[in-house]
């Protein structure tokens, strides 16, 4: 990653403009959702275990991440599914800034955008109700919170930001949404367009 146009150099906070960083990794996964796109039922559990040794990076030192998943889908009436999604990425202290985690965008987060906020790691939680309202459309609700802190000990109750909004499905194809989403955080807000649904 390099960075060729930046007007305030600070905002690296006297970093290199350019690092190369290779890793490995290795992930457990247990999925049993009935449909990736658009799950109606299921868990997934994801735990991965990264590492960017030393020798295949210029970043001076061996970098470790880990990152944990976990999403659960629920029927719970008719046309009626609620989802749940917890996400944590850890990063090792200090990392080089291409490797910090971003709060927001089309995924976790929606109504901030990507890379308002930067840290070390994040940790963020959502739940969302999503209705079948008729032939092929449906509407969604969600609320959540999230943050990113510098080290697991620096990590503040106080500091998780908001999230929370609406959003109107069509099924262009079976099983398969274009979605719209206004996302409403703290102090902000805004659209998402994408396919397939958030989590």
């Amino acid at each position: 990653t390099k960075a060729t146009k930046i007007d305030n150099i600070s905002y690296l906070e006297s970093q290199k403009k350019s690092y190369v960083a290779t890793g490995l990794g290795i992930s457990v996964q247990y999925d049993s959702r009935d449909f990736i796109p658009n799950p109606k039922q299921g868990i997934y559990l994801m735990l991965r275990q990264s590492i960017f040794p030393e020798q295949l990076n210029d970043c001076e030192r061996t970098l470790y991440r880990t990152t944990l998943v976990a999403d659960l889908y629920q029927k719970i009436w008719q046309g009626g599914v609620l989802a749940v999604d917890l996400f944590s990425q850890i990063n090792s202290n200090n990392a080089p800034w291409p490797l910090r985690e971003e709060l927001g965008g089309n995924q976790r987060m929606r109504g901030y955008y990507a890379g308002r906020y930067i840290d070390n790691n994040i940790a963020s939680a959502q739940i969302e109700l999503r209705q079948h309202l008729i032939q092929r459309f449906g509407c969604t609700v969600w609320m959540g919170g999230g943050t990113v802190f510098p080290t697991l000990e620096e990590f503040r109750v106080k500091n998780i930001l908001p999230s929370y909004g609406i959003g109107l499905r069509w099924e262009f194809k079976h099983n398969v949404n274009a979605r719209i989403d206004y996302g409403f955080g703290k102090q902000t807000g805004g659209f998402v367009f994408n396919i397939a649904e958030a989590f």
